[in-house]
Formats: C-alpha cells, structure tokens, sequence
C-alpha cells in the first residue's frame, strides 16, 4: 500500500492503511517522512485492537492478573477457499506469492496484537512452508518462537488449512492462566492458588462488523481532533518488521534478532 499511500500523504491527506503495509521496507522510511513533515494522522488497519475480548485481556495484563507473565501460545487458523465463497480463492492475493500474499502477512493481524501486549520483541525463530493441498504459491503454514522484553516468550500457530477458523491465546503467568478462543468469546481464568478454572468475560451479542466500525469511528475522531490513533503508521512499520523477520528467519533457518 505504500506507493498510493506516499501519493495521498504528499497531498496532504490523512492515511487510513489497510494491512499489511506492504510486503517490504522499500520506500517505507519515505513515506514516514513525509507523514512526520505534513502532520497527517495515521492508522493501520488492525481490526483485533477493537475485538472486546482483546481489549480486555489486555487490561487483565495491565492489571497483573496472572502476576509475571512467563509465555504466550497464540493459533490463528482458517481454511483459505472458505473466505470468500462466492471467489475462486486461487485467484486472489492472499494465496500468491507474487502479490505478497502467504499466512504471515495475510494474518499479521496475530503478530500485531502480541506486538501491542507484549511491546516489541528481541528475536524470532521461524519454520514456514506450503504444506497442506491448496492450488496457492505462497506459504500456508507458520510456526514462530517469539522472544519479548522480560523474558516472555510466545508460540504463534499461523495456517490456511484449518477449518472451522479457530483463533485463541493462552497467557501463563506466575499466578495462573488467561484463556480465550473464537468460538466462545469468553475469558477464563485459572487461578493457581485456588486450583480452579472461572470464567471473568463473556463476550455476548458477537457481531463482527462492530469492529470494523468502531476502528474507522476512532479514526475518524482522530482526524477531528487531531489526535494520535491507537495504531499509527509506526506501529505499523514495526509489525511489518516482524513479519518479514518471521520470513526471514525461515528462509535462512536461524534466529533473527530485533534492533
């Protein structure tokens, strides 16, 4: 999205980017100069940041619910032909390679939410491939070791070949456990001393669309007022750095440290 997005920032135009930014640092420092030098508002387009549930696992972070954290196991799978049913999935970007598609960029979405938890990382260590039977050129499959600041470290599970879709993390800590997924929208909590498990948040009405909405509210609010947004176009470099360190680190089957 980059080369339309340095066009509309040299207008002077606020930037509401859909993910992930591009599927390369080329021309990004450009256009993040110019951002700087207009004083544009930015957001990138991480629907997860308006999730309930992950908003409020954030808080419960916040809030030392579960003490130090320790580790993170994070799955995101889904079934790539059953996206768009009314499409021929071999025909859109997500499964091309050449148009920057694959499951780490495609579902960046993951690493931007354990970016937004656990602030940015100091390595990854990453296998992907194309493993399952999709007609796709791109990657299906992405197992990562995520180490963050404090010792923390996360699993993330990224695929195309899993049907029902299937997101969830399970946060441990030194006073017990954080759980969610997408089916139940509900988060329990395991507590150590009391060896049991409670549910603290039930997610009812689900309507997926109000996340959508509520992000181009904010953003909107943000332009009004001339705001920072809560996911700005530096975020967005940053979990882009992310994303291509994971391909990376595959590719080269070795550590990848962060600066």
């Amino acid at each position: 999205h980059v080369p339309i997005a340095i066009k509309l920032a040299k207008a002077g135009l606020d930037l509401f980017i859909e993910k992930p930014l591009s599927d390369s640092m080329n021309r990004v420092p450009t256009l993040m100069q110019i951002v700087k030098q207009k004083k544009l508002v930015t957001q990138m387009g991480y629907h997860l940041r308006f999730h309930q549930c992950i908003i409020k696992m954030r808080k419960l972070l916040e809030q030392k619910k579960i003490g130090k954290i320790i580790s993170i196991q994070a799955e995101n799978g889904s079934y790539l032909p059953d996206w768009h049913p009314y499409e021929d999935y071999r025909r859109g970007y997500a499964g091309k390679k050449k148009l920057g598609g694959g499951i780490i960029l495609t579902q960046i979405h993951d690493v931007d939410y354990l970016f937004w938890f656990f602030g940015y990382p100091k390595s990854i260590f990453s296998m992907m491939g194309k493993f399952g039977n999709l007609d796709i050129s791109a990657e299906d499959y992405s197992a990562s070791i995520i180490e963050f600041r404090n010792k923390i470290t996360a699993e993330l599970h990224l695929d195309f070949f899993q049907g029902p879709e299937f997101r969830s993390f399970k946060i441990k800590g030194t006073n017990g456990i954080l759980s969610w997924n997408s089916l139940d929208n509900q988060i329990e909590f395991y507590n150590n001393r009391k060896k049991e498990w409670h549910i603290i948040y039930k997610l009812k009405n689900y309507q997926r669309n109000k996340m959508y909405v509520d992000e181009l509210k904010h953003f909107l609010r943000c332009v009004k007022n001339r705001t920072k947004t809560i996911n700005t176009l530096n975020d967005g470099i940053k979990t882009l750095n992310i994303a291509l360190a994971m391909k990376k680190s595959s590719k080269q089957n070795k550590i990848i440290d962060l600066k």
